[in-house]
């Protein structure tokens, strides 16, 4: 995937409109045209400004490598790798709950097995 294929799917995924990066960015909605649907090449100068709008590492912008976090679940993860095994066994134990909770799943069913937290 290219990079403007990234930008897209990242204002896709978190919602964001185009016009926003824009502004952010302080480039005309034709220049930012230019780059995502006509595949022109977006100037060196805009990659970090454009990371940072979109929350993106900017290395996975240009290279589509690593993950694509947040900085909320960037400092999720800082925090879950310093936590000791019963704070992790917490955190996951949160997690499943919150999970079950939305997707409306009983993960008990699903799994075959208690989460003990």
């Amino acid at each position: 995937m290219e990079i403007n294929r990234r930008i897209i799917e990242e204002l896709d995924k978190k919602s964001l409109r185009q016009t926003q990066l824009c502004e952010y960015i302080k480039v005309a909605n034709s220049t930012l045209n230019n780059w995502l649907k006509l595949n022109r090449s977006i100037p060196a100068e805009y990659i970090f400004p454009i990371s940072e709008f979109l929350e993106i590492d900017p290395i996975y912008l240009l290279t589509g490598k690593g993950a694509s976090l947040t900085k909320d679940e960037k400092e999720l993860l800082h925090i879950y790798k310093n936590l000791d095994e019963r704070g992790k066994t917490m955190v996951r134990a949160k997690a499943f709950e919150e999970s079950d909770r939305m997707l409306g799943k009983n993960f008990k069913e699903e799994y075959g097995k208690e989460i003990i937290g």
